[in-house]
């Protein structure tokens, strides 16, 4: 299938420039948009992409702010609204460039936070979630609580590459990978757990959702998404647990599983 490839730096709602790519099948079905997690880059999603891309799903991803090659100061956010209005700005170049087709966002992890907040936020700006080990409840490790009375700016090492994935191919690559960030803040920890109370403190998430989560996560607890699938309001969700699979299931053993679930769910949905 003929792609066309787009890299690009796009501006933010408060000017600052987000890396963004773009992958376009001849005759796009729908369109995607990733929205990935602390840390990394959005490059680390090309597997996830070609597999969208071939299935006819034109693909956005984009790195956060104060991620990969976008602005900012680095793993650093100074209110949740960030998180979540990037990825607004995503969503409405791709719904301007696109008329007709159908939008579904995909977030993993932090990402997930965005995706569940921006389609409870906006519920007119989307058709569809889909919520890779999603950060969407107050269930974090005792860390999230520490860091809230530190300085924002704090720096901690990123030890996340272990508790990743069971592949050591994957997690090689990631340590070796400049462009994932090696610390983040206690800026980012205090922002992203204010955004999750936020958001769990407002149920009314009514559109169709995917959640995706790996049974031995430890870094998202697999009762983010359970608890989320409970409470939300939304009529059309669907929940799969990934026996003995890791934090990022697109890079487990389940991980073509995990791509044709995805496409299958939307397939159904347009």
């Amino acid at each position: 299938m003929k792609k066309e490839k787009i890299m690009q730096m796009i501006q933010a709602y408060d000017g600052l420039n987000l890396y963004m790519t773009t992958d376009t099948p001849e005759s796009p079905k729908a369109v995607v948009i990733i929205s990935h997690g602390m840390c990394e880059h959005s490059g680390r999603y090309a597997a996830v992409t070609q597999k969208l891309f071939d299935r006819g799903f034109k693909v956005y991803r984009y790195d956060l702010r104060g991620h990969g090659k976008s602005e900012g100061e680095r793993g650093f956010y100074s209110a949740p609204d960030e998180i979540t209005e990037d990825l607004h700005r995503i969503v409405d170049i791709a719904s301007e460039e696109n008329p007709g087709l159908k939008r579904f966002l995909l977030g993993y992890s932090m990402g997930g936070f965005a995706v569940a907040d921006f389609c409870t936020k906006y519920p007119d700006k989307a058709e569809g979630a889909i919520l890779f080990d999603a950060a969407t409840r107050d269930n974090l490790d005792g860390f999230s609580r520490v860091s809230q009375s530190l300085d924002p700016l704090t720096r901690f090492p990123n030890k996340l590459a272990k508790r990743l994935t069971s592949d050591p191919e994957v997690t090689a690559a990631y340590k070796a990978d400049p462009l994932n960030a090696s610390y983040f803040t206690a800026g980012l920890s205090q922002q992203l757990t204010l955004g999750i109370r936020q958001l769990t403190a407002n149920p009314d998430f009514r559109l169709p959702v995917l959640l995706l989560h790996g049974e031995k996560d430890t870094l998202v607890d697999p009762s983010d998404s359970t608890d989320f699938f409970a409470q939300i309001a939304s009529e059309d969700k669907q929940l799969k647990i990934y026996g003995n699979t890791q934090h990022e299931i697109f890079n487990e053993a389940v991980k073509n599983q995990v791509m044709t679930d995805v496409t299958r769910w939307i397939e159904n949905r347009l």
